[in-house]
Formats: C-alpha cells, sequence, structure tokens
C-alpha cells in the first residue's frame, strides 16, 4: 500500500511539475494496487486520472480519454475536487486535439461547477480563464462575465500567472469584437503589476492590439519580448502570424499581410484534418456505449427479478386464495353436519322427556304386578341405555 501511494505520488508531482511522462510503470503499479483494493474509491479516482494523463503525455489521447472516463464514474458524487479535476483534463483533451464540437466547452463548465463546492481556488481560476478563453469564440459576453469575475479572484488571492491569464483572455476578446481601446487599457493595466509575469499569448495579442491601433513600432517590442520563445503549440502560431499579419498592414505592406494570411489559413485547415480527434470521440463513443450496454442488462437482469418476484407473489395470492376457499367449504361442511347432530340430539331429548313422563305414570301404578315392574326396569334400561348413547353420539 506505500509503495503503490509513493508510486501515486511521484507521478502527480512530476505531472505538476511540468516533467513530460516518459513512462507510465509507476502510475501502472498504483492502479493495479487500487484496482485490487478499490475500497479507497479517491486513491483509485486519482490513480486512473493520472494514467489517463501520462497516457495523453505518451502521445495516446484516446487510451487518456478512456481512463479520464473510468475516473469519472469512479469518483464518489461528493468528491468534487477529483470530479472536477477530470472534468477539467477531458475539456483540455477536447480543446488541445481540436475536438471542438461544444463538449470541450460543457466540460470546462461541470468543471467549474464542481470546483465552485471546494475551496481550491487555484484550479477555479484555472478553469475560469479556460472557460473564458473557450468563451470568446462564441459567446465573447458570457467571457466577459466570467474572465472579469476570475481578474478579480485572481487580484484578491494575488495570483499574478492566472490574473496575466485571465487578462489576456479579455484582451483577446476585446480585439475579436474591434475594442482596441479597452484592450490596450488591460495590457497597460498587466505591465504596470509589480513583477509582471508574461507570457506568450499575452505578448502576442498585445502586438494585435497595437497593430490594429496603428501603433506598429510599439506591437514589435511585445514581439522582441518573445522573440527567443518557441512556439510548439499550434494556436500560438496562428496567433503569431495574425499578430504579424497586424504588424503588415499597420505598415502598409499588403503583401506582408496576406501572405501571413494565407500561412494562418493553411494551419487552420490543417488542424480541422486531423485524425486525432475522430479518434477520441470514437473511444468516448465505445466507452459511453458499454456503459450504456451494462446499464442495459443491469435493467434486464432487475427486470426478471422483478417478474419471478411478481409471479411468485401472484402464486403464493392464488394459493392463499385456494386455501381459503378450502377451508371455506369444510367450515360449512361442519358445520351442516353440526346443525344434523344439535337435530337429532333435540329429538332424542324429546323423546327421552316422554319416555320420563311415561315412567312417572307407571310409578303411580299399582307395583305388586310382576310383569309392570319388569317392565319398569326394561324402561329405566332403556333409559339408560338412550342417555349413554345420545352422549356417546354428541361426543
Amino acid at each position: 500500500a506505500d509503495r503503490a501511494y509513493r508510486d501515486l505520488l511521484l507521478t502527480q508531482a512530476r505531472y505538476r511539475c511540468y516533467i513530460t511522462a516518459t513512462s507510465d510503470s509507476d502510475i501502472n503499479r498504483a492502479l493495479a494496487w487500487y484496482r485490487a483494493h478499490p475500497a479507497d474509491r479517491e486513491k483509485l479516482t486519482r490513480a486512473y486520472i493520472y494514467k489517463g494523463a501520462v497516457m495523453d503525455e505518451l502521445g495516446h489521447p484516446d487510451s487518456a480519454m478512456f481512463y479520464y472516463k473510468t475516473a469519472e464514474a469512479t469518483a464518489g458524487p461528493d468528491d468534487y475536487f477529483n470530479l472536477g479535476y477530470v472534468k477539467m483534463r477531458m475539456g483540455a483533451l477536447y480543446r488541445d486535439n481540436h475536438a471542438m464540437d461544444g463538449k470541450h466547452i460543457k466540460k470546462y463548465e461541470e468543471a467549474l461547477e464542481c470546483f465552485n463546492r471546494t475551496d481550491k481556488n487555484n484550479y477555479k481560476l484555472m478553469c475560469m480563464v479556460n472557460l473564458g478563453s473557450l468563451y470568446c469564440l462564441k459567446y465573447p459576453n458570457k467571457a466577459d462575465s466570467l474572465l472579469t469575475a476570475a481578474l478579480t479572484l485572481a487580484e484578491q488571492t494575488k495570483d499574478t500567472i492566472k490574473y496575466v491569464g485571465a487578462a489576456q483572455n479579455l484582451i483577446k476578446n476585446d480585439i475579436n469584437r474591434d475594442r482596441y481601446e479597452h484592450a490596450r487599457g488591460l495590457v497597460q493595466k498587466v505591465m504596470s503589476l509589480e513583477r509582471p509575469i508574461i507570457n506568450l499569448p499575452f505578448c502576442l495579442y498585445a502586438a494585435s492590439t497595437y497593430s490594429c491601433l496603428q501603433m506598429p513600432d510599439s506591437a514589435e517590442l511585445f514581439l522582441e519580448l518573445v522573440k527567443d520563445v518557441p512556439i510548439t503549440n499550434e494556436t500560438d502560431k496562428i496567433s503569431y502570424l495574425e499578430a504579424k499579419a497586424d504588424i503588415a498592414l499597420a505598415r502598409g505592406d499588403s503583401l506582408g499581410y496576406l501572405s501571413c494570411r494565407d500561412k494562418c489559413k493553411w494551419i487552420s485547415d490543417s488542424l480541422e484534418s486531423i485524425g486525432t480527434p475522430l479518434l477520441i470521440i470514437t473511444t468516448e463513443d465505445n466507452i459511453e456505449r458499454q456503459s450504456h450496454l451494462v446499464t442495459k442488462l443491469s435493467q434486464q437482469i432487475t427486470a426478471h427479478w422483478n417478474t419471478i418476484l411478481v409471479v411468485a407473489i401472484l402464486l403464493m395470492l392464488l394459493l392463499g386464495a385456494v386455501l381459503l376457499l378450502y377451508f371455506n367449504r369444510r367450515r360449512k361442511n361442519l358445520q351442516m353436519q353440526l346443525q344434523r347432530v344439535k337435530g337429532l340430539l333435540d329429538s332424542s331429548e324429546s323423546q327421552l322427556t316422554e319416555m320420563r313422563l311415561s315412567l312417572d305414570h307407571l310409578n303411580k301404578l299399582d307395583t305388586s304386578n310382576i310383569k309392570e315392574n319388569r317392565l319398569k326396569k326394561f324402561l329405566n334400561s332403556y333409559i339408560s341405555l338412550t342417555r349413554d348413547v345420545m352422549e356417546e353420539f354428541y361426543h
């Protein structure tokens, strides 16, 4: 258990320190342990998350999506941090692989909803900045509202990196809406910070802002700040070419402007032709299909058990009804027999009464007659015998 936890923490630390993974052996050991001991649900969820992150860094975004989806299904309903983190990673996977069909925005929105239930302001800010960046393309008003809130929160928490990130996306949103003066105010506000931590996207958006304000020299200064920074991201390459095109247009260089714009279009078209988004979406669809099949099978099993239970209940009710009819009929037969016995007893009682009267009458006769005495004895014995028969019959 200690070794598994050590492997999990080591993988997590490397990932958060931006040390690109070269092997998944550490996280595999941790994942194997937590799969065999699923009682520690939180650590199992984390193991799935960082297995997905490692697979993404190793160049397998489809496998990354599989482990992210598994982590999402494994996390507890109140594990808001891990749920928010894995949803944010899924949104980033969609975005980085240009699978922008709306799922990336939805995942970031779900992630932000989860982070709002935690005290992790750092991750909340990260999610707000990324979601605001995505909003800039389709929902500029939402982008303004969200990124302004992110600026306020970053200022309160004194998070300069997230502050610059929110500002650069607000600048991009202003450029898209031709609000260049407002964008320049944001650039100046960032540059007036005590220790501004500026990055490549910020400088590129600032260059475009000053170019659109017909200030190409100032725009060139921002490009000089990042001239030695390698541009590996395709989106940043497009932003760099757009900044160069805006500078060329501000200087009246129409050929330079058209050349940069053509390169931008070529990169954009090449991004749309990448097969990775389809691969990721196909993998996710397969996972969703398998999950649906499992759910359907579970429902069928439940339905079968419900059918069996209903049939058993019906059989028990039928048996109960049969037994009730049987005992009712038997009770009626016994009542009829009892009525007959009572009738016989009543008839015998009346005969006995008559015989007693006859006996009393004979007692008044002359007892000297032998025949009468014999008859009296006979009648007495008959009465006794009749009484015994009645008692036996009654019992």
